[in-house]
């Protein structure tokens, strides 16, 4: 289904999956800069370079699959289960949202980006700069959804 029709169709369910992401991911990213071990900086940058490699092969399902991988990871690495029950609920029941974003012009690419800032500021232990690169990378996200016809 092309994704101007998809966006239409589901206007409310991605208004409500940004919702909860705007609500829930910066502060998991904060979290996760304090909390986050060795073991948890390691697996996010795996994830990462797993992202990159289903870039270059353009691969829209392991894309979604990496970039899914990458938030649950972050969600993890609070040391919350409660936000990773969120965040793994969110993601296994909501799929539709990273499904249209990341099938916008250039949001793979940009997701490389935007994730490495966030990778970057949760290694620091940079509470604030991972709670507004996460929100960043949310917001961008919605940005080129609306670009592409979604109100």
């Amino acid at each position: 289904m092309p994704l101007s029709s998809l966006l239409s169709t589901h206007k409310e369910t991605l208004h409500h999956h940004f919702e909860a992401r705007l609500v829930l991911e910066p502060a998991a990213a904060a979290f996760a800069a304090k909390r986050a071990s060795r073991n948890d900086i390691r697996q996010l940058k795996k994830v990462m370079e797993t992202f990159q490699e289903y870039l270059d092969k353009n691969n829209l399902v392991a894309l979604i699959r990496a970039d899914i991988l990458f938030h649950r990871l972050i969600a993890n690495a609070t040391n919350n289960r409660t936000i990773e029950v969120l965040m793994n609920t969110i993601t296994r029941y909501d799929f539709i949202g990273w499904k249209m974003s990341l099938r916008t012009n250039k949001r793979p690419l940009r997701t490389v980006r935007e994730h490495r800032k966030i990778f970057e500021a949760i290694t620091a232990g940079d509470e604030k700069k991972a709670k507004s690169a996460m929100r960043s990378h949310l917001k961008a996200a919605i940005k080129n959804l609306q670009q592409a016809g979604f109100e």
